[in-house]
């Protein structure tokens, strides 16, 4: 019902004629909605997005009973690359950084790494190698990102504010070699491939529960900075 997306074509402005190929979403997440975009002075092309749905859930929000509700996305770059549209974090965004951490992991053999979260944090993730199976990420243990190297999917799961089921939104895609995440104590927004896909969602963990799990078999190497 909320489908925000493009079509990429040729445009006749004499003839108001629009030739296009098929209908494409912006992002694949939970809560992306109305995105608005601006050329800047630089000529980049800048988008930021309504990070909410009004739909029947809505009143289950839990900040309403702070007097607020929904979010914007961070901004982000537009590029068309090969006929599709590529979304990515503005660069200005890195000014935020602080607390550096690297982790390298050469083969995580089953045994799952823990991280410690911030308020705000910001991960970038290289698969330098992932066996078949799946590459889970499991965020304040109320939001999972998966990656199916079978199937050839990435999906995101999380619990859903009226039912407390789990809730899932899938993408297909031919492998996944980067992961550029964005996290605070209300929303994820996750960067796949410089942009290729993106996943948008609010979610709402215990305040209390901070960790980062990440499982199954894949050597990589992980940067996380907490953000200011």
């Amino acid at each position: 019902m909320f489908q925000s997306g493009y079509f990429v074509g040729t445009l006749d402005y004499d003839k108001a004629n629009f030739q296009h190929g098929s209908f494409t979403e912006l992002d694949r997440g939970f809560d992306f909605y109305a995105p608005q975009t601006f050329t800047d002075e630089s000529g980049r092309t800048i988008l930021f997005g309504w990070m909410g749905i009004t739909d029947e859930t809505e009143i289950f929000q839990p900040t309403i009973s702070n007097h607020w509700v929904h979010a914007l996305t961070i901004p982000r770059v537009l590029q068309l690359k090969e006929g599709k549209v590529y979304q990515a974090p503005v660069e200005e965004l890195k000014t935020l950084r602080k607390d550096k951490i690297e982790v390298k992991i050469d083969r995580m053999e089953g045994n799952p790494v823990h991280l410690e979260a911030g308020q705000s944090s910001e991960l970038l993730l290289e698969l330098l190698n992932m066996e078949a199976g799946q590459f889970q990420i499991t965020f304040r243990n109320e939001a999972c990102l998966i990656i199916d190297s079978d199937k050839k999917e990435v999906s995101l799961q999380r619990r859903n504010l009226k039912s407390g089921d789990l809730e899932t939104r899938t993408c297909k895609i031919s492998s996944v070699s980067k992961l550029h995440i964005f996290m605070d104590l209300s929303s994820l927004e996750i960067f796949i491939n410089e942009g290729e896909e993106v996943f948008t969602t609010r979610y709402f963990p215990n305040p209390n529960e901070n960790m980062i799990i990440l499982r199954g078999e894949a050597e990589f190497k992980l940067t996380k900075w907490n953000l200011a």
